[in-house]
């Protein structure tokens, strides 16, 4: 794992080109531009928060701080798996003509989503005040949850771009169990909605316990309890681990496989 870490901060200024090009090509001649970074998820956000308060007859004002406290951290696991996860693929080229750190590509992609996430929480955040957010001191505490869930969601990135290496069709299946993912996760409803019998099911999904990290802050207004983050930390170095030893199993024959 030291080595996994050395190499990284060794191309530290390939990986900051590499997520420089990333942001660049994604919004290449779009009207917009970057102001999709901004656009794509309020829209997103508007709309599931229409939808769901009226199926779920929530007030609108205190759902749509309650959905955008959920979506923060969501669309950075999601973007991140189907980002990330293309990047080994999308630059086998480059990996053929020059011996690169294959792991950095992944996790630039992951980087790559953080910024465009990071970018999102300023426009949505502006929005949620407007409809009633909590001010409090408990919003210091979100770039400690940006940090937490961002391994979360760079090993993911690394575990998958492995993967669809070897696994092409995984790519298509992967972007399926996304979406039932999502509504598998108290994103759009509170668990307390669901029947208790059902509850330990959805409480196996570790993103239950990751979006915590958000929504208590942001629409509670207050830090989350010490065990909660020592439960997300733990989350993320297990999903940690796991990417690097499957990288770090598979690393040499990836070559052969591009």
């Amino acid at each position: 794992m030291s080595g996994f870490f050395s190499v990284l901060w060794r191309y530290r200024l390939f990986i900051v080109q590499l997520v420089r090009i990333q942001l660049l090509l994604r919004y290449r001649r779009t009207a917009l531009g970057f102001v999709w970074t901004l656009v794509s998820p309020v829209m997103t956000m508007a709309v599931s928060a229409f939808v769901f308060s009226h199926l779920l007859r929530f007030p609108m004002q205190q759902f749509v701080v309650y959905v955008f406290s959920g979506m923060l951290p969501w669309l950075l696991l999601s973007n991140s798996v189907t980002i990330g996860g293309a990047t080994i693929l999308n630059n086998e080229n480059l990996l053929r003509k020059v011996a690169l750190p294959i792991h950095a590509f992944p996790i630039a992609g992951a980087i790559g989503v953080l910024v465009d996430n990071m970018f999102a929480l300023v426009a949505l955040f502006a929005i949620a005040l407007v409809m009633g957010a909590p001010i409090t001191s408990a919003l210091l505490v979100l770039p400690l949850s940006y940090l937490v869930v961002f391994l979360f969601v760079a090993a993911c990135s690394l575990f998958f771009a492995v993967v669809f290496v070897f696994f092409r069709d995984m790519q298509h299946i992967t972007g399926v169990a996304l979406q039932a993912l999502m509504y598998a996760t108290p994103i759009f409803y509170p668990l307390e909605a669901l029947p208790e019998h059902v509850r330990p099911w959805f409480q196996l999904n570790p993103m239950y316990y990751l979006i915590r990290l958000f929504r208590e802050p942001i629409h509670e207004g207050r830090v989350p309890e010490l065990k909660t983050w020592i439960g997300c930390l733990l989350i993320a170095g297990v999903m940690a681990v796991i990417a690097g030893v499957f990288y770090s199993v598979l690393r040499k024959r990836i070559m052969f496989r591009l």
